[in-house]
C-alpha cells in the first residue's frame, strides 16, 4: 500500500542527463523493482492545445537495492518510489 515506502525526489536543472549511485544504508531490505515518475523538457517547454504532451509525466520501473545507480536526465523533476520489504 506504499506505507513503507520511499520517495526520493530530485531536480536535475543541468543541461546534461546525470548518474549517481543512491545508497540507501539503514533502512533494512529493500525491495528490487522500484518506479519513477519524471517529467523533463527544454526549459522553456509548454503544453498547448496544438501540442499537448510536451510536458508530461513519464512513469517506468527501474533495478533498486540498498546501493544502485540512477541516471537523471536533463532538466528533469523525478520521483523514485522504492519499497522496504518487512
Amino acid at each position: 500500500s506504499g506505507k513503507n515506502d520511499i520517495l526520493l525526489k530530485v531536480v536535475n536543472k543541468s543541461a546534461a542527463a546525470e548518474s549517481v549511485t543512491i545508497n540507501l544504508k539503514g533502512v533494512g531490505r529493500v525491495k528490487s523493482k522500484g518506479s519513477s515518475t519524471t517529467l523533463t523538457g527544454t526549459l522553456d517547454a509548454v503544453n498547448t492545445i496544438e501540442k499537448p504532451s510536451n510536458v508530461f509525466p513519464k512513469i517506468a520501473t527501474f533495478v533498486a537495492g540498498n546501493s544502485f545507480k540512477y541516471t537523471f536526465p536533463a532538466n528533469s523533476i523525478s520521483v523514485l518510489r522504492i519499497g522496504i520489504s518487512k
